[in-house]
């Protein structure tokens, strides 16, 4: 049987002159970015495909935690969106990946909720310029649905 040890407490207690944790990685203060949108265009019809809802702009050197997306109520028999990021505001050192975090919500025929899963590419992402979180329509809206809403939470902390 071996032991092991991760990565930030070998750097504390077992390595010598001691290496601290990155900055966020010990006794960070977890913050969250909160946003909603009613899933309308403003023209009493549903979304299309490639129609983008720019959120809440995540600030410049965070590590993401997590990312939350929930519908409130059915938007017909189809409605699909993706959660990414547009790309930082220095517009080269993060790319757009609009489904960093959240590939598929589903609220075809139900209410919906999604968070960030297993090996979603923003997951535990360190940002260090600021970008814009982005809502992504991947089929096309019932034009009868238009009160849904779409609530998007970013949890982070600074590094």
């Amino acid at each position: 049987m071996a032991n092991y040890y991760m990565d930030n407490y070998t750097g504390v207690y077992r390595t010598t002159p001691q290496s601290l944790p990155a900055k966020g990685e010990e006794k960070g203060i977890k913050k969250v970015l909160v946003d909603r949108f009613t899933l309308t265009d403003g023209a009493a019809a549903g979304l299309d495909v490639d129609d983008i809802i720019y959120g809440p702009i995540l600030p410049a050197d965070v590590l993401v935690l997590n990312v939350k997306a929930g519908i409130d109520k059915s938007v017909g028999a189809t409605g699909i969106f993706s959660i990414g990021h547009a790309a930082s505001s220095d517009g080269t050192t993060h790319a757009a990946d609009a489904d960093a975090f959240i590939v598929t919500i589903d609220a075809g025929g139900q209410a919906a909720y999604e968070e960030c899963p297993a090996g979603a590419a923003g997951l535990f992402g360190r940002f260090t310029e600021e970008v814009q979180i982005t809502a992504t329509c991947t089929e096309v809206m019932d034009d009868s649905v238009v009160d849904a809403v779409l609530t998007v939470a970013v949890e982070y902390v600074d590094c």
